[in-house]
């Protein structure tokens, strides 16, 4: 529920940007729909006062943490000597491992967003409206996030990562079916979209700490997080190369990954539950 808990502030902050990035586009610079719909005649540097918004929201962001403290975690001197973090990953058992492969595999398939904004762009011909879809998703995200992870405190981990998963896989190959006559679906499958978030965000980082040694669950977060972010780069780089042969190929090919994942998870990973 608290991992839950920071993934549906986290949406939360993305949804009011989303909002306000909508009235700009709206109202302040309308301008902005020539750069993406005509970009021989748009200018691309009226896009430079969103950005200088963005990078402000990020500072601001960033100083919070300095009136932040670190409570409920205090080591002694003498012990700050002796503990020395271990990157040996045999360390962790069969399952913890294996949760790793399937992400990697997962992650894999899981390009960067903006090639699902490009295709509704593409589709639904409104920029303005494209964004309101985006802000249907984040708000989907952040109101189920907290729900989600309190279910998995009661169900587990595993039966939500499944489920979430199974979901990102029909997401990703309805994507790439739709078209412009049938761009009404967006509609129906960015809030869906949103529910995979809140079902899986949250959850995977409480199976890593769930699943980890008691001496251990930071650093096996930060195997998490490595193993995410090394396969994300590749992930885009491959969706970018399969788009202009087929905008439907980056959508099959993330589908393809999610439901391999789903099928190690379901079957080879068991659930330790404490």
């Amino acid at each position: 529920k608290a991992f839950g808990f920071q993934r549906a502030m986290d949406f939360a902050g993305a949804f009011v940007g989303v909002a306000l990035l909508y009235i700009l586009v709206k109202f302040v610079f309308p301008d902005l729909e020539d750069v993406i719909y005509n970009n021989s005649h748009g200018n691309p540097k009226a896009l430079y006062p969103i950005f200088i918004i963005a990078v402000s929201s990020a500072v601001l962001g960033a100083l919070f943490l300095l009136f932040t403290s670190d409570v409920g975690h205090k080591i002694n001197k003498d012990d700050k000597v002796k503990i020395k973090p271990s990157l040996n990953i045999k360390k962790y058992n069969s399952n913890l491992r294996l949760f790793f492969v399937a992400q990697f595999i997962f992650t894999l398939g899981n390009s960067s967003n903006q090639f699902l904004l490009l295709k509704s762009t593409s589709i639904y011909g409104s920029l303005a409206g494209v964004l309101l879809m985006y802000m249907v998703f984040n708000m989907t995200t952040s109101s189920f996030s907290v729900l989600f992870g309190g279910v998995s405190d009661k169900i587990g981990r595993k039966s939500l990562l499944v489920c979430g998963y199974s979901l990102y896989a029909l997401v990703y190959i309805a994507f790439g079916f739709m078209s412009e006559s049938s761009s009404w679906m967006l509609w129906v499958f960015w809030p869906l979209y949103g529910l995979y978030y809140a079902m899986t965000e949250g959850v995977e980082k409480a199976f890593v700490a769930e699943t980890a040694p008691e001496n251990s669950k930071g650093t096996a977060l930060g195997f998490y997080n490595m193993i995410v972010g090394i396969g994300l780069l590749p992930a885009s780089l491959i969706a970018g190369f399969l788009f202009p042969f087929s905008n439907m190929a980056p959508f099959f090919f993330g589908g393809l990954m999610a439901l391999t994942a789903v099928l190690i998870i379901g079957f080879f990973v068991r659930e330790d539950r404490r």
